[in-house]
């Protein structure tokens, strides 16, 4: 596809795959589409302003592309508020951290708000997993040692 003359240095920050491009004035939808006609990095990392947005990109590029996005997600209260996050919410951020630490994905997304929430560091992150698989079998005294030792408590 040959793109207008204002997006060829898009594509061109893109072959290089380095440093950071600011893009504005364009729907989710439309960058979906331009990104899905050209060759893209081993792994984007794209910020959009609402959560809105993302989905948006993220419907689109699947829709364009048939390529998946993996999205870093909002918490879903405010940031000082007294509740704890759902598992849910804090699996989904810990499964897109875990993906950076270890390149998972190719295109990932997230929101401002995703990002201005700490997080932990990525030394302790490394330390801090253990992977399991389903139907595997794996050592249950030396997992619970772990899991103590990461800070959780045995009970009953």
């Amino acid at each position: 596809m040959e793109l207008p003359q204002g997006l060829k240095t898009l594509e061109t920050f893109l072959t290089n795959g380095e440093g950071v491009f600011r893009l504005g004035g364009l729907r989710p939808a439309s960058l979906a589409f331009i990104l899905s006609k050209i060759p893209l990095p081993a792994s984007l990392f794209l910020v959009f302003p609402t959560e809105k947005e993302v989905f948006g990109f993220v419907r689109a590029f699947r829709f364009f592309s048939g390529k998946s996005v993996e999205v870093f997600p909002a918490p879903d209260h405010p940031p000082f508020a007294e509740v704890l996050p759902s598992v849910e919410e804090g699996a989904g951020r810990m499964a897109f951290l875990y993906g950076l630490l270890f390149g998972r994905a190719r295109v990932r997304a997230a929101s401002v708000e995703a990002l201005v929430r700490r997080v932990p560091p990525r030394e302790i992150l490394r330390e801090a997993y253990e992977y399991l698989i389903p139907g595997e079998d794996f050592p249950r005294e030396a997992l619970l040692e772990r899991l103590v030792g990461l800070g959780y408590e045995r009970v009953g």
